[in-house]
C-alpha cells in the first residue's frame, strides 16, 4: 500500500474492520511481465513482484471476499484499477465465494460515483 493510502486505510479500518475476519495487503494477481533474458535470479524475483498487479487490501468476511482499492481523490483511474482487479480475480478465484469490489476515498469525482454504480462497485468515503 502506498504511503498516501495509509490515512484512508486507518480511517476505513476504524469504521469497518470488525466486519472482517482478516485482511491481506498488497496481494499480487495476474500475470507479471517477463524479466529480460539474462536477468539474475534475485532480480527476476524483484522484477516479478514489481510488475505484478497488487490489490491494496483483500478483506475476508465469512463466505465473501472484498477487493479494496484505496485512492485519495478517486477518479476514473481508480475505477479502471478495481475493474481490472475484479476481472482477473474472477478469472481464477480462490473459491466460489462472492467478491465485492470497493473504492475507499476521501473525495470521489462526481463521474466516478455514476460509473461505479453502473459497474457494481461500492464507493466508501472516509
Amino acid at each position: 500500500m502506498a504511503s498516501n493510502d495509509l490515512p484512508l486505510w486507518d480511517r476505513y479500518r476504524l469504521l469497518y474492520a470488525s466486519e472482517f475476519i482478516g485482511f491481506y495487503f498488497d496481494s499480487a494477481l495476474g500475470t507479471p511481465s517477463s524479466a529480460p533474458v539474462g536477468t539474475e535470479e534475485g532480480l527476476v524475483r524483484m522484477w516479478t513482484r514489481i510488475t505484478s498487479k497488487r490489490i491494496d487490501v483483500v478483506g475476508r468476511k465469512l463466505g465473501a471476499w472484498w477487493i479494496i482499492e484505496l485512492r485519495p481523490q478517486a477518479s476514473s483511474g481508480a475505477l479502471g484499477t478495481i475493474l481490472t482487479y475484479r476481472d482477473i480475480w474472477l478469472s481464477d478465484p480462490p473459491d466460489s465465494d462472492p467478491v465485492t469490489s470497493v473504492i475507499v476515498t476521501d473525495f470521489p469525482d462526481p463521474d466516478l460515483l455514476i460509473l461505479a454504480a453502473k459497474n457494481d462497485i461500492q464507493i466508501v468515503v472516509v
